[in-house]
């Protein structure tokens, strides 16, 4: 698919989900419908409530990356409720890991 796009894209996979981001919404539109054509093909579906386009700044998507960050340690506890305090002391004493590519898919 990558050949046929029109300006660059980039993959971030998180545990079992993943965002890509085009620099041309008619780009995202392509690989949307290519991506439920391939799923197609081994039985799987897009969940149509969980799977959008959006479009956003670098900023947006590592603050999205934070709050989800916040949910998944929030429902490790069942004790007591993890706070928005209590998760920026986790932060200053562990930082998130700056955003990078790690792997090149497309291209050489």
């Amino acid at each position: 698919m990558k050949p046929r796009l029109r300006g660059q894209a980039t993959l971030v996979r998180y545990a079992d989900d993943f965002v890509v981001g085009f620099e041309s919404k008619d780009d995202a539109q392509r690989v949307m419908d290519a991506l439920g054509e391939r799923l197609g093909n081994f039985g799987l579906t897009l969940h149509p409530d969980k799977t959008r386009l959006l479009f956003r700044s670098l900023l947006l998507v590592i603050e999205q990356a934070t709050r989800s960050w916040y949910k998944w340690l929030c429902r490790r506890s069942q004790r007591q409720r993890l706070t928005w305090e209590r998760f920026a002391d986790l932060l200053r004493d562990f930082p998130l890991p700056k955003p990078r590519i790690r792997v090149r898919i497309w291209g050489a």
